[in-house]
C-alpha cells in the first residue's frame, strides 16, 4: 500500500479566484450596489450597464453583448471594460438567464464575474497545456458510447492528424470521420474491445489499429478511465517499428532457419486455421529414409545442404497452384507468415525437424486425392541429390491422414507420424493412410522399446549359438552368436520384432556392441578349455556399427583386451549395408586389414550381387534361407545356388548354406558342391551354458550317410 511518504510533493494550491456575483433585469440594469471582483473597496452603483462601461465597450455592449444574451439567454467568458474613479477595470463575467432577477420576480440575468487579470493568467495555463499536448509523440482521445452501437469522442488533442488521417474537431464534431480512417475490420475491433472491457469490468485495455489512409503503419490505442461511467482516456501512439520487430520475430519463432519452412509452431498454427475454417485437407509426414546414415558418415554440413534441396524440391513438387509457405532466396515464394488465416486455401510444407517433413494438402476431401500426390511425392523425392561430389539418393516413407471435423492439430501430426512408421515398417519409400487400428501397433512398438531400453541397461539381451558344419563330415567348424532377448514381463521377444524396433530407435549400435562382446568373451573361454580351437565366431554387424568409422579401432581393442586371435572372429554383413554409398567399404577394409575374417551375408538377395561381388573383401558368403528352402522344387532356386557356387570357387571364397532343415536339403547342397551349412537340421540355437555339450557331442549324420 502506498503512503504519505512515498508520495511526490505536488504544486502548492493557488489563492482562491475572487468572484462577484450581480443581478441584472431584463432591460439591462444593475439592480443593487455590486463590488467589482478582487476590489471589494470599489462598488458599481445600481443602473444600466452600458452607463458603467467605457466608451468603446458601452458600443460594444449595445451592438453585440446585449442582443447575442437576450437572443441566446446565456454567454460564457464576456469581457467588460468597467469606469471606476477615471480608470477602466476588465472583469471576465459570465451570463444566465434567471426567472426572478427583476422586480417583482421579472426574468433577468444572473452574472458570475472574476477579474480581467485572472482570465488572461487562466487562458495563458491552457495555451501551454495545449501546446504541451500538442507536442506530444503521439495523440488523446476521449471516447464513450453513443447509443447501443455508436461510439462519440468528447475531446480528441494532439497528433491525431498525423496518426489516422483525422484531425481533432473533426473527430469530436463527427465521429464516424475517425471511425471511417481505419481499415473496416479495425473499425469492429475498437468497438469489441471497448465492449468487452465494459463487459469485464476493466479499468485499462490497448487494440493495434490499422489506418485505411497508411495501411503499412500500426497505432496503438491504450485506454482507461477513472469511473466505471466516466469516458475512457486514451493514449495513440504509432507502434509501427515495435510491431514490425514482433512480427519478425513471431515469424523466427515458426519458421524453421535452415530450410525457411515453417517449424513445428509454425505448422501446428497452420493446421488450427484449417480446422477454424472447416475447409477440407490432408497431412503427409515425411521421414527421409538413410538420412542419418549420410548425415553420420558424410558429416553435418553435407546433411545440412541435402536437407536444403530437399525442401526445395518439396516446393517444386506440389502443384503449380499449389502456394507452399516458405522463403527461398532466389525463389519467389509467399512467405506464409502474415498470419495462418491467411494461408487457409494455398497448401504449406513444414519442417519439424532432422529429416522430417510435413505437407497440409489443400482441398483433398478423398484416399484417392491424396493417394495420386503421396504417389507423386514418393516418387519425386526418390529421384537423386547432388551435394558436392556425392549422388545421394534419399527415399522417403510417409504417413498420410485426411482431416475431419473432429481433428486437432497434434492429433492430425500424430496420426500421420502412426503411418509414417508403418510405411517404415512395411518396406520403406512408400506411403501408408492412417487406420485406427495403427495406434495398438504404436502403442506396443513403445512399450516394446522402452522396455528392450532396460533391457539393454541391465544386459539381459545376450547371444545364443548356432553351430556351421562341414557337408562332407558334418564336423562344427564355427559358431554364429544371434542376438536374444528374455524380458521378465514380455517372455521370450523374438529378434524379427526387437531387432527393427532397435534400428527405429537408434538403439541397434549399442545391442551390436553388446552381443559382440558378450559373444567374444564366451568364445575365449570355451578356447581356454580347449573346445573351441580352430573355430570361428561370427557375429552380425548392424548399420550403426559399419558406418561408424571408430569400430575397427574398438574391435582391435576388444580382442587385444580378451587375447582373442583376430582371424578367430568373422564379423558378417548383409548386401545391402556392404554396397551403400556410406563408407562401409572403407571400414570393412579396415577390418580386413586388422585380420578379422569378413562374410556377406543373405547374399543373392540384393539386385547386383554377383556383379558387385568383387568389390568386397570377404572371404565367406553365405547363401540367402530362401534359395535353400526351394532348392529340392525349384530348378531356378537350384540353378541360382549353382551360379552363386561357380562364382565363389572363382573367386576362391567359402559358401555356407543357411536355413537347412532337412537331409534333402543337405544332399541336394552337397551334389552342387557347398562345403558348409547351418540350420536346425543340425542344430537350433543354444544358451552359452550348453555349447560346451554341443561341441563334445557326436557329429550328426553326414548328407551321403545312409
Amino acid at each position: 500500500m502506498e503512503t504519505a511518504a512515498h508520495r511526490q510533493p505536488g504544486p502548492e494550491p493557488g489563492p482562491p479566484l475572487p468572484v462577484a456575483f450581480w443581478h441584472v433585469d431584463a432591460a439591462g440594469r444593475l439592480l443593487h450596489y455590486a463590488a467589482l471582483p478582487g476590489q471589494a473597496e470599489l462598488l458599481l452603483v445600481p443602473g444600466p450597464i452600458a452607463g458603467l462601461l467605457t466608451p468603446a465597450w458601452r458600443l460594444l455592449w449595445e451592438l453585440t453583448i446585449w442582443p447575442a444574451l437576450q437572443s441566446a439567454g446565456a454567454l460564457d467568458e464576456v469581457v467588460l471594460d468597467l469606469r471606476t474613479d477615471g480608470e477602466s477595470v476588465q472583469v471576465l463575467s459570465y451570463w444566465r438567464a434567471a426567472p426572478g432577477a427583476g422586480p417583482g420576480d421579472t426574468p433577468g440575468f444572473e452574472v458570475l464575474a472574476v477579474p480581467g487579470a485572472q482570465r488572461a493568467r487562466l487562458l495563458g495555463r491552457l495555451r501551454r497545456t495545449q501546446e504541451t499536448l500538442d507536442a506530444m509523440p503521439g495523440a488523446l482521445l476521449q471516447v464513450c458510447r453513443d447509443g447501443d452501437d455508436g461510439l462519440a469522442f468528447p475531446w480528441a488533442g494532439g497528433q491525431l492528424l498525423d496518426l489516422l488521417g483525422v484531425s481533432a474537431n473533426q473527430a469530436m464534431a463527427h465521429a464516424p470521420l475517425l471511425l471511417d480512417s481505419l481499415v473496416p475490420a479495425n473499425r469492429q475491433r475498437l468497438q469489441e474491445a471497448l465492449a468487452q472491457a465494459e463487459r469485464d469490468g476493466t479499468q485499462r485495455w490497448a487494440v493495434v489499429l490499422q489506418p485505411r489512409r497508411w495501411p503499412q503503419r500500426r497505432i496503438e490505442l491504450a485506454a482507461q478511465r477513472g469511473t466505471p461511467a466516466g469516458p475512457w482516456h486514451c493514449v495513440l501512439t504509432d507502434v509501427t517499428d515495435r510491431e514490425r520487430l514482433l512480427a519478425a520475430l513471431a515469424r523466427r519463432a515458426s519458421t524453421d532457419e535452415l530450410t525457411s519452412l515453417p517449424n513445428r509452431s509454425g505448422l501446428l498454427a497452420h493446421l488450427a486455421a484449417r480446422l477454424r475454417a472447416r475447409q477440407p485437407f490432408a497431412v503427409l509426414f515425411m521421414d527421409c529414409d538413410r538420412f542419418k546414415q549420410i548425415n553420420d558418415s558424410l558429416g553435418h554440413d553435407v546433411g545440412d545442404q541435402l536437407l536444403q534441396l530437399v525442401a526445395r524440391r518439396l516446393r517444386r513438387s506440389l502443384r503449380p497452384s499449389d502456394l507452399v509457405g516458405t522463403v527461398d532466396a532466389g525463389h519467389e515464394a509467399h512467405d506464409g507468415h502474415d498470419g495462418p488465416d491467411g494461408d487457409v486455401g494455398a497448401s504449406v510444407a513444414a519442417r519439424l525437424g532432422g529429416d522430417e517433413f510435413v505437407v497440409i494438402a489443400d482441398g483433398v476431401r478423398s484416399a484417392a486425392e491424396v493417394g495420386a500426390l503421396a504417389d507423386r511425392l514418393v516418387r519425386t523425392m526418390g529421384e537423386p541429390y547432388q551435394v558436392g561430389a556425392h549422388e545421394l539418393v534419399l527415399g522417403i516413407s510417409m504417413g498420410v491422414v485426411l482431416a475431419d471435423a473432429l481433428s486437432q492439430p497434434e492429433g492430425l501430426l500424430r496420426d500421420s507420424d502412426t503411418a509414417m512408421y508403418e510405411a517404415k515398417r512395411g518396406g520403406r519409400n512408400r506411403w501408408v493412410l492412417f487406420e485406427p487400428a495403427m495406434q495398438q501397433r504404436v502403442a506396443q512398438a513403445m512399450t516394446l522399446e522402452m522396455r528392450l531400453r532396460h533391457a539393454l541397461a541391465a544386459g539381459q539381451v545376450r547371444p545364443v549359438f548356432q553351430p556351421v558344419v562341414a557337408l562332407d563330415t558334418g564336423r562344427i567348424v564355427g559358431l554364429e552368436a544371434l542376438a536374444r532377448w528374455h524380458d521378465p514381463v514380455l517372455g521370450a521377444v523374438s529378434p524379427a520384432r526387437f531387432i527393427p524396433v532397435a534400428e527405429d530407435s537408434g538403439q541397434i549400435g549399442v545391442l551390436g556392441e553388446q552381443v559382440l562382446r558378450s559373444a567374444c568373451a564366451a568364445f575365449m573361454h570355451w578356447r581356454s578349455q580347449g573346445l573351441a580351437q580352430g573355430l570361428t565366431l561370427s557375429v552380425n554387424l548392424s548399420r550403426a556399427q559399419l558406418r561408424d568409422p571408430a569400430l575397427p579401432r574398438r574391435v582391435a581393442q576388444l580382442l587385444g583386451e580378451l587375447g582373442m586371435p583376430h582371424e578367430a572372429l568373422q564379423l558378417e554383413v548383409t548386401e545391402s549395408l556392404a554396397l551403400s554409398d556410406d563408407g562401409s567399404l572403407e571400414v570393412l577394409a579396415r577390418l580386413r586389414a586388422l585380420g578379422c575374417r569378413l562374410s556377406l551375408d543373405d547374399f543373392g538377395t540384393a539386385h547386383s550381387s554377383l556383379a558387385a561381388l568383387h568389390r568386397l573383401p570377404v572371404q565367406q558368403v553365405k547363401l540367402d534361407r530362401g534359395f535353400v528352402a526351394e532348392i529340392e522344387s525349384s530348378p531356378y532356386h537350384r540353378a541360382v545356388v549353382q551360379a552363386a557356387l561357380q562364382v565363389a570357387r572363382a573367386l576362391a571364397l567359402e559358401v555356407v548354406a543357411e536355413g537347412v532343415e532337412t537331409a534333402a536339403q543337405a544332399q541336394a547342397l552337397a551334389a552342387l558342391g557347398c562345403e558348409r551349412a547351418q540350420g536346425w537340421f543340425y542344430a537350433r540355437p543354444v544358451e552359452p551354458g550348453a555349447v560346451p555339450s554341443l561341441l563334445l557331442g557326436a557329429a550328426p549324420e553326414t548328407p551321403g550317410a545312409a
